[in-house]
């Protein structure tokens, strides 16, 4: 009894402690995985692979087909993403070099969108035509516009930056307007955001090389403007917000751009410096609401500390995971003698 009482005391003192470093230093997660085991692949990602994963060699876990996909993925990124004006390598490192991350964060969160989310037929190519198909679309204005104006979404204009103006947008239509009466009078169909605005081809909602969004680009284009020169973006330039989602020579700033958010959305709310674990910048990559997961973390080892509870370490997804699990192999494709 006596054993198991000082054990108990011995768990909570380190907990404490360790929550409490938090607030006079930032606890530093190392690179690679805790746990041994990829964590559960979602039947949406599962589903995409169904055919191949039907195979015998698969039963136990499909972790050798996605190892083996990886290979390919990454061969062909490297090769679709390479013209005479463009190489995805070197551009990967110059935005790395801008954000003050390891560009093998941004090549990270690419492959993990190839090997479980994209077919591997997209390159640069590819892109332009898509590109021109939504300009079509849209014909040069956007259904946003329609209620930009209106007094609930112009009560946003006076956040401070683009991510704060974003979410309320976001916020405002689902809490207000969305299949309610708003703007003096107008009767909204009940929509998500996105579907509502942001889903010119009824197929999906992410995008491009990096599967980014077009609010994405949008909540991030005052940092990526001030950071890697790109002209800052308004949803009254459509055209540009779409170029940005698909053009990948200003696409990986982008990615960039939102890699290096989480870093610093982790240091600041939570208390944790990722930045030495592509796996976990993967994850929120994947995830998105970087920042209200960060907070979330940061309260809940509030809670855990204030009832000397164990506190709680960030967690890879098996997106993550499997980034980690590969780490060795993408560092290397950043290696002078590649």
């Amino acid at each position: 009894m006596m054993k198991n009482t000082i054990k108990l005391l011995f768990t909570i003192l380190i907990s404490v402690q360790a929550f409490a470093a938090t607030e006079s230093s930032i606890i530093k997660v190392p690179a690679g995985n805790t746990m041994a085991k990829m964590p559960t692949i979602p039947e949406i990602s599962l589903n995409r692979h169904a055919a191949q994963l039907v195979n015998p060699e698969y039963a136990a876990t499909p972790l050798p087909y996605y190892e083996k996909r990886y290979q390919t993925v990454v061969k062909r990124l490297l090769k679709n993403y390479n013209t005479k004006s463009f190489s995805l390598k070197n551009e990967i490192e110059t935005a790395a070099s801008i954000y003050n991350i390891k560009p093998i964060h941004i090549l990270a969160a690419i492959v993990g969108e190839h090997v479980f989310n994209v077919d591997l037929k997209d390159s640069i190519q590819e892109y332009t035509i898509k590109l021109k198909i939504w300009e079509s679309y849209f014909g040069g204005d956007h259904p946003f516009l329609n209620v930009i104006s209106c007094p609930e979404i112009i009560a946003c204009d006076s956040s401070k930056t683009e991510l704060d103006r974003w979410g309320c947008y976001a916020t405002t239509w689902n809490t207000k307007m969305s299949g309610r009466t708003a703007c003096d009078g107008e009767k909204f169909p009940s929509k998500g955001f996105i579907s509502m605005f942001f889903n010119p081809t009824a197929a999906g909602k992410t995008y491009g090389l990096g599967q980014l969004g077009p609010i994405k680009i949008l909540s991030l284009t005052d940092v990526v403007h001030q950071k890697s020169g790109f002209p800052q973006l308004t949803i009254y330039q459509v055209s540009d917000v779409y170029k940005a989602t698909l053009d990948p020579q200003i696409t990986v700033h982008y990615i960039a751009a939102s890699i290096a958010q989480s870093i610093e959305f982790y240091k600041d709310y939570a208390g944790y410096d990722i930045s030495e674990n592509p796996g976990l910048t993967a994850t929120l990559y994947n995830l998105g609401n970087e920042r209200g997961r960060a907070r979330a973390l940061g309260a809940a080892n509030k809670k855990a500390a204030a009832k000397c509870q164990a506190v709680i370490s960030p967690e890879v997804n098996y997106y993550g995971w499997f980034v980690n699990h590969i780490e060795k192999d993408l560092t290397s494709k950043f290696e002078k003698s590649n």
